[in-house]
């Protein structure tokens, strides 16, 4: 067997092989922290995605029947929504009367509306009237559908992805609960429920 002189340069084979390896090793080690990484932040991401929609249908919800009367709200199961008089018009204004009091300014409707996938749409609709501090009775014979179906009234998207609204009535307390889901995995599901009461004021 030859023997490599004291003075050569370079590396024998069995050093390129092994550095080859532990090289390979430190890049399998690196890759798989990664994409630990990045399934981590995409579950993260996506749990503060359907935070934002869950509140941005909650607190929509809340400051709409905060400001409506209690003995006037109607709740629907098909399609899970509901609908009562609003003080405030299209462009979110209040209007007083001489005396200071609000007036009605139409009546607004939040009803759930599908995107595929088991996921739906929390859509706002408004039908305005006329200023009043009288109210007269709900328009669509009072039920949710047939304001839903009105399509001469544009639809504002307040949130997407839920997958449950429910809305109950105990006393004049209005108990709602916020379900927003994703599911892209189905062996990881990713889910907010959000629970809230409120008072109308009126």
């Amino acid at each position: 067997m030859k023997r490599r002189p004291k003075n050569s340069t370079g590396f024998t084979m069995a050093e390129i092989l092994t550095s080859i390896a532990l090289f390979t090793l430190f890049i399998t080690g690196i890759y798989g922290i990664l994409i630990s990484s990045m399934k981590e932040y995409a579950v993260v991401e996506t749990s503060v995605r359907l935070q934002q929609e869950a509140c941005n249908a909650q607190s929509s919800l809340i400051v709409a029947l905060y400001s409506s009367t209690q003995s006037k709200v109607i709740i629907s199961n098909n399609p899970a929504g509901l609908m009562f008089p609003t003080a405030q018009n299209d462009s979110n204004y209040y209007t007083f009367d001489s005396s200071g009091q609000l007036m009605w300014q139409g009546w607004v409707c939040y009803y759930l509306k599908s995107q595929g996938n088991g996921k739906y749409y929390l859509i706002k609709k408004l039908k305005s009237i006329t200023p009043t501090s009288t109210l007269g009775p709900p328009p669509y014979s009072g039920i949710v559908g047939n304001f839903a179906n009105d399509n001469t009234l544009p639809e504002l998207i307040i949130a997407r992805n839920l997958s449950k609204l429910e809305v109950v009535k105990s006393g004049n307390v209005f108990n709602i609960t916020i379900t927003t889901d994703e599911t892209n995995n189905p062996k990881q599901k990713n889910y907010v429920v959000m629970k809230t009461s409120v008072t109308p004021r009126n």
